[in-house]
């Protein structure tokens, strides 16, 4: 059955903050497992046992015991090795259209960046990403897309962008990419071959852009 919670009251009991949102509850009633973004989700630090395996087995009658917290999970990484969703956005700030298809090229990786202009990390990272693009043209293309609620949002943005003097679009998604994507979390980055495909995914940039990207540049593309 699909119920309808139309006044969210489930959700805020759940503490519900992103979709899809799985939790268990045995046939006692106890809810078991909260919290849960994928089936894929290890239900503990270093372990191989996903909300998948938990679920297959407390069906299988070896019952279910509480799992207090789930380790942060991102399910964009679930994306690495497959072949990139395709899209074409507007330019906040140039007004122009571009597409990740055209953007992939021979002897060039290109990086696809998620971020929020209401992010704090990502106010630290984006013109760090910037410089280094700026340095790194021959070897790389980017893009970058936002997701804003309303005018203000897009306001920022721009602003945002050419106060750093951004050498990259910055595209508005109007498409559902970012739920292509499966992004949770900003900044979330993904590292493209010229073949289309995702080669990784990290949301962690505290060691550094070149410490991430450079390797990445001179293992694939030599």
């Amino acid at each position: 059955p699909v119920l309808v919670d139309e006044r969210f009251e489930l959700a805020r009991m759940l503490r519900v903050q992103t979709v899809p949102n799985i939790n268990i509850v045995d046939a006692n009633g106890i809810l078991r497992l909260a919290g849960g973004i994928s089936l894929r989700q290890p239900i503990a630090p270093h372990s191989s046992v996903t909300i998948a395996d938990y679920l297959r087995d407390g069906l299988a009658g070896k019952g279910f015991v509480t799992i207090d917290q789930l380790p942060p999970y991102y399910p964009a990484f679930e994306l690495v090795g497959k072949t990139i969703f395709d899209f074409s956005l507007e330019d906040l700030v140039s007004k122009k259209r571009f597409s990740l298809g055209e953007k992939l090229e021979p002897k060039k990786l290109t990086l696809l960046v998620f971020w929020a202009v209401t992010c704090p990390h990502c106010q630290k990272a984006m013109p760090k990403v910037n410089a280094y693009y700026a340095e790194h043209r021959d070897r790389l293309n980017l893009l970058s897309i936002v997701k804003n609620r309303d005018e203000e949002g897009r306001r920022k943005t721009v602003h945002f962008a050419r106060a750093h003097n951004f050498r990259f679009p910055v595209l508005e998604d109007t498409e559902q990419v970012w739920e292509n994507y499966r992004v949770i979390s900003t900044p979330t980055f993904f590292v493209i071959t010229p073949d289309g495909r995702i080669e990784s995914a990290f949301i962690d940039t505290r060691k550094g852009i070149a410490a991430i990207l450079d390797p990445k540049i001179e293992q694939l593309l030599q």
